[in-house]
């Protein structure tokens, strides 16, 4: 799957195109890979995620009743050296230490403004320890396009091809909270408490 990078809603409404017809497949059936080739993959997406479900309507066949919710959830997955990379290698809390501990740098720091304003991948990105960089910054990447789609808009933002709902009751960091969150860290060695009540989530 070949998303442009850029303007998110754009690519949000490219992203619901392209996993649509695979919406009733059973859950993380389908791959796709989204960074990288597909000879030499660097970030995976898994469809459709968990959260994906269909709402409890009494009435779903009335003109234009939404049927779904979190259509288009779906998991983010690392490969290195052809290999899959365990989830939990990437959890927010992972994430937050690393970039307190070992990306203390303003190179990086642009890059992830880059990331975070226009969902681009930075040609240039430093190779600092602790995560690599260029991983941690795709990872960031889809986790952030994967919370949009499932918490901030719905299928009129987008104009998906299926109606659908964002996820109701839970409270999903975001892009400016999880970028907050690691401003707070860098400044003033703020710890990120999981336990509050917002899920962190590859899907």
């Amino acid at each position: 799957m070949r998303i442009e990078e850029g303007d998110t809603k754009r690519m949000l409404h490219d992203i619901s195109v392209a996993l649509d017809p695979f919406k009733d497949k059973p859950n993380e059936s389908e791959e796709f890979v989204v960074e990288g080739t597909l000879e030499d993959p660097k970030i995976l997406i898994r469809y459709p995620g968990k959260k994906k479900k269909r709402r409890p309507l009494k009435n779903p066949k009335r003109k234009g009743a939404v049927l779904w919710e979190a259509l288009y959830d779906f998991l983010v997955i690392v490969i290195k050296d052809g290999s899959e990379v365990p989830i939990k290698e990437f959890s927010y809390r992972k994430i937050v230490a690393d970039i307190r501990e070992n990306k203390d740098d303003e190179r990086f720091w642009e890059c992830l403004d880059t990331v975070y304003k226009k969902n681009e991948i930075p040609a240039r990105i430093p190779k600092l320890d602790g995560i690599d960089c260029e991983a941690l910054l795709m990872v960031m990447k889809w986790i952030w396009l994967q919370e949009d789609i499932n918490y901030k808009y719905n299928w009129k933002d987008i104009d998906s091809p299926t109606r659908y709902t964002t996820v109701r009751g839970i409270r999903a960091l975001g892009r400016k909270k999880s970028r907050a969150m690691f401003l707070l860290n860098r400044h003033h060695g703020h710890e990120f408490d999981h336990k509050e009540s917002y899920t962190a989530t590859f899907g």
